[in-house]
């Protein structure tokens, strides 16, 4: 599957769109204590159900890492997370699941950019976004 350009990416519809950025929490004591969290990044899946998982940068959350980090642009594609290709994956919920962990571990996701036609690498670490 080619790379999706930018604008093509502002044109898809929410439906595919899914917030990584969730707080389940659990009581510990007196407090109220994150179990997993995210990076701060909204993902869209661009493919159809049953072809191969292909999910871009729809948004990115204020304050989360991934935003922190700035190396993220619209629309860059995300290819693994810590090493696990994301094309033998099957839905959203399964790339959030591999993402997502316990606050103030470290994430490794590699990204390829369809505007420059380039791949990096971003390690991030998970946390829970102060508002």
């Amino acid at each position: 599957m080619s790379p999706i350009a930018f604008n093509d990416v502002r044109e898809m519809e929410h439906r595919f769109s899914q917030p990584l950025q969730q707080r389940p929490t659990a009581a510990i004591g007196h407090k109220t204590t994150p179990i997993n969290c995210g990076v701060g990044l909204m993902l869209r899946q661009l493919s159809e159900p049953g072809q191969q998982l292909y999910v871009v940068v729809g948004e990115l959350v204020a304050g989360g890492s991934a935003d922190e980090s700035k190396r993220f642009m619209l629309g860059d594609a995300l290819l693994s997370v810590d090493g696990c290709s994301v094309s033998i994956l099957s839905s959203l919920d399964e790339v959030a699941s591999v993402i997502m962990g316990p606050v103030g571990t470290h994430v490794v996701l590699q990204m390829h950019r369809a505007l420059t036609n380039s791949t990096y690498t971003v390690t991030l670490v998970r946390k829970v976004r102060s508002d």
